[in-house]
């Protein structure tokens, strides 16, 4: 079995793995569940934690918690507008257009 995600549904995941009392689940059409786990919930079991991944895409996640931590920073803020999301789109939507390197 092959799920298709787009961007946006990735987003929504990732979004969901910040939300305290999320499923942290998308149902696609025809009944197909995605759900996404944190590291520390996916890789308990693994004593030696995640596999390494291509340098590039490695680089990448760290990227993304940088952007997360900055995220997370702005919605505690006293003053955060949280549901005004238009700067953090742009600001994911710069970070994922990044070129992807050259692994085949």
């Amino acid at each position: 079995m092959q799920v298709t995600l787009s961007r946006r549904n990735l987003l929504a995941l990732l979004h969901r793995l910040e939300m305290a009392d999320s499923t942290c689940t998308i149902v696609k059409p025809g009944g197909i569940v995605v759900t996404a786990e944190t590291d520390e919930v996916h890789y308990r079991h693994r004593s030696r934690g995640p596999g390494q991944m291509h340098p590039d895409t490695e680089e990448f996640i760290i990227d993304m918690e940088e952007a997360l931590k900055i995220i997370r920073t702005r919605r505690e803020a006293p003053q955060c507008k949280c549901r005004n999301a238009a700067p953090m789109v742009r600001r994911f939507q710069a970070i994922w257009s990044k070129p992807s390197g050259t692994w085949k």
